[in-house]
């Protein structure tokens, strides 16, 4: 039992200096949300191949429709901004947004794209066996991060 109670002391112990690590850094995570910072929202859209007949739709936090665009998409990865100008004409300036995309192909073939937004890490939950970051308003499990940076 005392081998044990020293492994659960050992692991909180990481998580508590990954987490620590983490605060601060600009993280890259899989996911659709991304939170508008300075009347921008930007998310990193990842298409196998070109899908010229792409449909990006962005949701508000309660998941209503706020904006369609159409447009193309190159093979790999490719950032895709908002201003928060939506389909009626007026300006969100704050928020979570979540994309959605329906592509395909200059066949007509269907091409799933993933997605993943950046933001500097504001706090980490540590009290769990996966540390929990909060970046932007939402949250992503340490598992979900793609890329760290930090500034001197």
């Amino acid at each position: 039992m005392a081998n044990r109670a020293s492994s659960d002391h050992s692991k909180s112990r990481s998580n508590i200096s990954a987490g620590l690590n983490f605060v601060g850094a600009t993280v890259t995570v899989d996911g659709s949300t991304a939170t508008m910072n300075n009347n921008t929202a930007t998310w990193q859209i990842t298409s196998p191949r070109a899908a010229p007949n792409a449909t990006i739709t962005i949701k508000d936090s309660s998941g209503n429709v706020v904006q369609t665009v159409k447009q193309s998409l190159s093979a790999g990865a490719q950032n895709f901004s908002w201003n928060g100008t939506t389909s009626t004409g007026s300006s969100l300036t704050s928020g979570n947004f979540t994309i959605s995309i329906d592509a395909t192909d200059a066949s007509g073939n269907s091409v799933t794209t993933s997605t993943s937004a950046t933001g500097v890490v504001t706090s980490v939950d540590v009290s769990g066996a996966t540390p929990i970051l909060t970046v932007g308003g939402n949250t992503y499990p340490a598992t979900q991060v793609k890329s760290i940076s930090k500034t001197s």
